[in-house]
């Protein structure tokens, strides 16, 4: 995975009782250069959101300089579908520039330089398909691996 992809954002949270899962894979230039995010949001048994890739946009919120390597990371990103009418639903994982877990990361070549790097924050999610809505917020966490395509020094 180092060798193609520049890094991904992935969050989870259980919040008001539904559970979230999202992530935002980015490829590496010479790779490419494609972002593939997908979004996931159950209330129990029942899928209020499943989708990826051309159906949503992943934006990248406040970046903050990660503690090993200085290098700007994503903090924060907001989650967009992308539906016709009056449908929506976005999630927004803010880390609130709280970092609360990070370490360099095995890899299956050691040779190869990746980060990991853990916010803990708010998990805001918002809803609406005809009459039904849906907006709860809670804690949660964004994750960050960072693949900076090089070898250690």
């Amino acid at each position: 995975m180092e060798t193609i992809l520049d890094n991904w954002l992935w969050g989870r949270a259980d919040v008001g009782g539904l559970s979230i899962v999202s992530a935002s894979v980015r490829f590496r230039q010479d790779c490419g250069g494609r972002e593939v995010p997908l979004l996931f949001v159950v209330r129990g048994y029942e899928v209020l959101v499943d989708v990826s890739d051309d159906q949503l946009v992943c934006l990248d919120g406040v970046k903050i300089a990660q503690p090993d390597t200085g290098k700007p990371t994503s903090s924060d990103c907001i989650y967009l579908v992308k539906s016709a009418g009056d449908s929506l639903a976005q999630v927004r994982f803010d880390g609130q520039q709280k970092v609360i877990a990070f370490f360099p990361y095995p890899t299956t070549r050691q040779e190869w330089e990746t980060r990991y790097t853990r916010f803990a924050g708010m998990v805001t999610i918002n809803i609406k398909d005809g009459d039904k809505q849906v907006h709860v917020s809670d804690h949660g966490s964004l994750e960050v691996m960072d693949f900076f395509g090089r070898r250690k020094a």
